[in-house]
């Protein structure tokens, strides 16, 4: 029986890794990957604030109609800053309320129940209304007593991306329509 020569220490010892070069290389197309990644990933991400604040809003829109049909009361919902009381704008962006209007004057008083708010919406440039609607007002029966009004939900950014527009209807109920924009 013939048995497999030994190998020496020494050549046991030569081991194969990666060379200065090789590794240079590899960062270089790593980097240049990445640079061609990052403008698609910030573009996704303002796609997604822009979605998140439009959802938002509209299922707010269709919480405070069916509040006003199911209890029998007027609700209200109305831009604000702080979320405790109703802002003078028709800027949406910085957050909304919802609440029933016990005593019909539009402006949430002592007693009456906040059904939903909503802080700050980040990655927007703006969230206006048309026509400077800044309460949407919901009678018992389901119907806008304000105005009706659209919504344009414009992300951040200095290149092209879309904005959503927001109609809500006198019969209370909110369409979305994506529009193609250009900075």
């Amino acid at each position: 029986m013939h048995t497999p020569p030994r190998r020496h220490a020494a050549s046991a010892g030569h081991q194969r890794g990666f060379t200065l070069v090789e590794l240079m290389v590899t960062l270089l197309i790593a980097t240049i990957l990445l640079m061609l990644a990052i403008p698609s990933f910030t573009n996704q991400l303002r796609g997604w604030q822009r979605d998140s604040a439009t959802k938002a809003f509209t299922a707010h829109v269709q919480l405070a109609r069916s509040e006003a049909i199911k209890t029998s009361r007027r609700v209200v919902m109305c831009s604000s800053s702080n979320g405790t009381s109703c802002a003078n704008s028709n800027e949406w962006r910085n957050g909304w309320l919802v609440f029933v209007d016990s005593n019909g004057n539009g402006s949430i008083n002592n007693g009456e129940t906040v059904i939903a708010s909503r802080g700050a919406s980040t990655g927007l440039t703006s969230m206006l209304s048309s026509g400077n609607v800044r309460q949407l007002v919901f009678m018992p029966n389901g119907l806008m007593a304000s105005n009706a009004t659209t919504l344009q939900v414009i992300p951040t950014g200095s290149i092209a991306i879309q904005m959503n527009e927001v109609a809500v209807n006198r019969i209370g109920r909110a369409y979305v329509r994506a529009i193609a924009r250009e900075s």
